[in-house]
């Protein structure tokens, strides 16, 4: 008789739990980019509460799924016969970015179902979310008005291509002159070795002085003369 008693109670929790187990469709496919290779990333599956076809109550919850070679598989509760508004949102990630997102409706199936027969609408994300609400100027941001006083501005002159000098306004011009010339501290061009004048001083290099070579003379003339004297450097 206890044998009995325990046999019904057993039965009876087993049937609790199978009644407390909504049922579950399978979606199983494999995934592709567009380049033809199989996709691998991560989805993220969320949802809001929802009260399945069998009265069973589903919670608001997310899922993640690792998609390694395309696979794709996993088990849902079905929305399709639920409470108006359940929906799965499904957001595709590959290498950090979020590639697209879809919104699924998921009907009661015994067989596995392809993301085709769940597929309600999808869309390619270009770029962050729209943003919402009152637009944010940058008076609304603290310090941020005077931080950008603070960056230079192109000036009338502004050439691509060519040295930055900064104009008497502190606005960014580009170097004017030929592209053979050198730009001078004050942010004027000429050509490369002049001097005098305020002009660029002339650089020699391995110039070879003049005057014998015998072992006892000590003097030696150089075709241009070292300004500063320091400046020289004889080997």
């Amino acid at each position: 008789m206890l044998s009995f008693r325990r046999s019904v109670l057993m039965m009876t929790i087993s049937a609790v739990v199978a009644m407390a187990q909504p049922a579950l469709t399978t979606i199983q496919d494999i995934l592709y980019r567009a380049d033809g290779t199989r996709f691998n990333g991560t989805i993220f599956i969320t949802w809001n509460s929802f009260q399945a076809g069998d009265t069973s109550n589903i919670a608001t919850a997310n899922l993640t799924l690792a998609i390694v070679n395309g696979v794709l598989k996993v088990q849902l509760v079905p929305t399709t016969t639920a409470s108006a508004g359940a929906q799965y949102n499904v957001t595709y990630n590959s290498a950090g970015i979020t590639q697209f997102t879809q919104v699924w409706a998921v009907p009661p199936s015994s067989v596995p179902l392809r993301v085709s027969a769940v597929l309600v609408s999808s869309g390619t994300v270009i770029g962050p979310a729209a943003i919402t609400g009152s637009p944010i100027l940058i008076s609304d941001v603290v310090g941020l008005e005077n931080e950008l006083a603070l960056v230079p501005l192109e000036g009338v002159g502004f050439a691509i291509d060519r040295a930055a000098v900064i104009n008497s306004s502190g606005q960014i011009d580009g170097a004017s002159g030929n592209l053979s010339d050198c730009v001078r501290v004050d942010g004027s061009s000429g050509p490369c070795g002049t001097g005098g004048g305020g002009v660029l001083p002339s650089f020699s290099d391995g110039e070879l002085p003049s005057g014998s070579i015998n072992g006892s003379n000590t003097v030696f003339t150089l075709v241009n003369v070292p300004s500063p004297a320091a400046s020289l450097d004889l080997s």
